[in-house]
């Protein structure tokens, strides 16, 4: 049985903006090749 981890969030125990503001711009750029509308949706369901 092979098991592949991992995830794609921010869950920080302590919460600073600039953390926030970084995951969140590098969330939307690696959305961006998939279309500009996929970033926004994805968001929303958070």
């Amino acid at each position: 049985m092979w098991w592949f981890g991992g995830g794609f969030d921010l869950t920080p125990y302590y919460g600073f903006e600039e953390d926030a503001v970084h995951w969140h711009r590098t969330a939307r750029d690696l959305c961006l090749p998939f279309g500009e509308e996929v970033y926004p949706r994805y968001k929303k369901m958070v």
